[in-house]
C-alpha cells in the first residue's frame, strides 16, 4: 500500500469514526454543485478556545430527504412527539421572518425537527464533510478539511488542507448562519471546549 492510499484510507476511516458519533444540527439550506443542500453541523465535534471555534459540517440532498421520508412514513409520528414535548431547534429561535400563522410556524418547526431527525439516523449519504475553523473576532474562517463527493458516493476529493487561508464570512450565507448558531450557542451560553 503507496503511502498515499495509507493516508487516505487512515482518513477516511478517521472521518466515519468522528461522524458517526455526531449529534447533527440544521444549519440552512442552499445550492451546491450538486443541486438543492441542507447543511448540519455536528454539536458533538464543536471544539472552542476563546472564539476561536472548529466544527464539521455536512451536505446532504434535499431531495434524498424526500426519499427518505417517503420510505419511512413512521418518522412523522416521532416529530410530532418531539415537537409536542418542547423539541424547538436552534435553527428555528435564530430565523428572521417566521411564518406568522401557528400552522405556519408549525410547520416550519416541524420540517427542521425531520431534517435533523432523518440526518441523524446515518441512512442519509452526504455530499459533503468539511471541518472549518471560525474566528469570530476577526469574522474569518478557515476550511481545514473537506470530504466531496458526488451523488452517487464516488469522492472527488477528501483530505486535509495544507495552508489553510482565512477569508471573510460573508452576510447572509451558510457560513454566518453558522457562526451565528455556534456564537449564541458556544460562546454567549458558555459550552465552550478547549480545540485539542
Amino acid at each position: 500500500m503507496t503511502g498515499l492510499w495509507r493516508m487516505v484510507s487512515v482518513f477516511v476511516v478517521c472521518s466515519i469514526n468522528i461522524l458517526s458519533a455526531a449529534e447533527w444540527h440544521y444549519v440552512s439550506e442552499g445550492q451546491s454543485g450538486q443541486g438543492e443542500t441542507c447543511s448540519f453541523y455536528d454539536s458533538d465535534s464543536v471544539k472552542v478556545n476563546n472564539k476561536i471555534i472548529r466544527v464539521w459540517v455536512k451536505q446532504t440532498l434535499v431531495e434524498d430527504f424526500h426519499v427518505f421520508f417517503d420510505g419511512h412514513k413512521e418518522y412523522s409520528a416521532i416529530c410530532e412527539k418531539k415537537i409536542s414535548d418542547g423539541k424547538i431547534p436552534w435553527a428555528w429561535t435564530m430565523m428572521t421572518n417566521k411564518p406568522k400563522s401557528p400552522v405556519d410556524k408549525y410547520n416550519g418547526v416541524f420540517i427542521i425537527v425531520a431534517m435533523e431527525l432523518a440526518a441523524n439516523t446515518g441512512n442519509l449519504a452526504s455530499v459533503s464533510t468539511i471541518l472549518y475553523e471560525i474566528d469570530y473576532d476577526s469574522m474569518k474562517y478557515k476550511v481545514l478539511s473537506a470530504n466531496l463527493k458526488t451523488k452517487t458516493g464516488e469522492y472527488i476529493d477528501s483530505g486535509d488542507i495544507v495552508d489553510p487561508q482565512a477569508q471573510f464570512i460573508p452576510p447572509d450565507t451558510e457560513i454566518d448562519m453558522l457562526t451565528k448558531y455556534l456564537y449564541w450557542i458556544h460562546i454567549k451560553y458558555g459550552h465552550s471546549l478547549d480545540i485539542k
